[in-house]
């Protein structure tokens, strides 16, 4: 079932004052290398309560302080909201909504490009680029239509093939100690996440994530 949660304004200090969303575990693919070991979303206050939350509840209800549960329908309208060039990060948990067979939706994921028009949103996936055609097409389709789909490698190795594909800009997760930019075997550079380097800076001031962009981000372990 899709559903999500929506923060209008979110207190993550990664994040900023944004909106951000959070799609159900399920969306997650079953490939995801960090599943069950260093996913960030499945420990502390997010995996443990908000994405618990969402699992246990359905479009329309509300958990805990009045935490709503949105469908599809309601996203959209939430995200074409936004005021004009507003940043907003979909899916701080959670990703594409895809079928069983790991493709994404391409409806979906044209709607939310739509729905994103005008404004600055970013989000990143696992799903797997390398060996499905159907995925990096429907990716490169949104970010012609201005949303940032950013591709989550898990390696430096694995950056440079996701950049060998040309097709979107590449995030990399890195050791959480790694505050220094450095360069992939091919010669690539990685930049560390500002808003973990830099006093006062969050992705709603930074918004490297939202460029598509020859860079590739540097994201270290929380």
């Amino acid at each position: 079932m899709d559903k999500y949660l929506a923060s209008f304004s979110s207190s993550n200090p990664i994040t900023g004052p944004m909106l951000v969303t959070t799609s159900p575990r399920a969306s997650c693919p079953l490939t995801c290398p960090l599943k069950g070991t260093d996913c960030y979303a499945e420990h502390g206050f997010l995996g443990g309560f908000i994405w618990s939350g969402l699992d246990a509840h359905y479009p329309g209800e509300s958990f805990s302080s009045g935490i709503r549960v949105y469908n599809f329908d309601q996203l959209l309208r939430i995200i074409s909201s936004l005021a004009p060039g507003a940043p907003w990060r979909h899916n701080q948990a959670g990703d594409l909504i895809a079928d069983r067979n790991g493709n994404i939706d391409s409806t979906k994921l044209r709607l939310l490009a739509w729905a994103n028009r005008g404004k600055l949103g970013i989000t990143y996936t696992h799903h797997d680029v390398l060996n499905n055609a159907h995925n990096r097409r429907v990716i490169q389709e949104a970010i012609a239509d201005g949303f940032t789909v950013n591709l989550s490698a898990d390696s430096i190795e694995e950056a440079d093939a996701f950049l060998d594909l040309d097709i979107a800009p590449v995030a990399v997760i890195i050791e959480g100690n790694c505050r220094e930019n450095f360069f992939t075997p091919k010669g690539r550079k990685v930049v560390i996440c500002p808003a973990r380097t830099r006093d006062g800076v969050t992705c709603s001031t930074c918004r490297l994530c939202a460029r598509n962009r020859n860079v590739v981000v540097g994201l270290p372990k929380l």
